[in-house]
């Protein structure tokens, strides 16, 4: 940038941040960026114990990981017809990232991993 300091792009965040670089839209620490998030796609039980599912079409066109709040994978969950499973997956708040094996297009949804 030009070495200037700039207000935080963080609603309601008290610390002016310096950029030294492209700003990623996030401070989660995740080097990737999510081009977009598709908002016709759902995921359902959420919160989730065992399973969750999709209403995405082609699942089997999709990579899917899921990443936790800090944008560490977690795990490339096991996909059984448009179940996803995640019952080996601990109690807590994650991503799962999906991204199309044909166009490269990517973006998240939030799931609640709930196994109490």
């Amino acid at each position: 940038m030009d070495g200037r300091w700039y207000p935080s792009e963080i609603p309601g965040a008290l610390m002016i941040r310096p950029i030294m670089k492209k700003f990623l839209g996030s401070a989660t620490g995740k080097s990737e960026v999510i081009l977009n998030e598709l908002t016709t796609v759902h995921l359902f039980p959420n919160p989730a114990k065992e399973y969750f599912e999709t209403n995405l079409p082609d699942l089997g066109n999709y990579i899917i990981e899921i990443v936790n709040m800090q944008g560490i994978k977690i795990k490339s969950p096991v996909k059984e017809e448009n179940k996803i499973l995640v019952s080996d997956i601990l109690t807590g708040f994650y991503f799962v990232t999906f991204e199309n094996k044909i166009t490269g297009q990517k973006f998240a949804k939030k799931i609640i991993i709930n196994q109490e």
